[in-house]
């Protein structure tokens, strides 16, 4: 997990986005067979730039110290509109090769697994 401080300087310096905002909090404790252990560290970034680049950075840390990173645009209530996709989907394939090149992350680009996900809302 690099610092936050790089990481949000790094999604910062993305053309495309002008505003970042960090975030802490913590997750459950996991139970295993030997024991209970130290909760997730969750660690989000939301960005946003113009009117239409909304995203969402998360990398969680577990208590055996694997990491995992997602990026998300979400809309509560309904799905984003194109427009927003359109703006945001290449702003954070800048971002990963950013993060990659600032933050040390390598081949993270080509592990990154894309999911489109939509959910009608009534």
């Amino acid at each position: 997990m690099p610092a936050p401080t790089v990481v949000s300087a790094a999604i910062r310096k993305t053309p495309g986005v002008e505003d970042v905002d960090y975030s802490f909090a913590e997750g459950s404790r996991p139970l295993t067979w030997t024991g209970i252990h130290s909760p997730d560290r969750i660690h989000t970034f939301s960005y946003r730039g113009g009117t239409n680049v909304h995203g969402s950075l998360m990398f969680i840390v577990d208590y055996n110290g694997t990491v995992k990173y997602s990026q998300s645009l979400m809309r509560l209530g309904s799905s984003p509109p194109q427009d927003w996709l359109d703006a945001t989907h290449p702003v954070m394939l800048q971002i990963e090769s950013r993060l990659e090149q600032d933050c040390g992350l390598t081949n993270l680009s080509e592990t990154v697994q894309e999911r489109l996900v939509r959910v009608k809302i009534q």
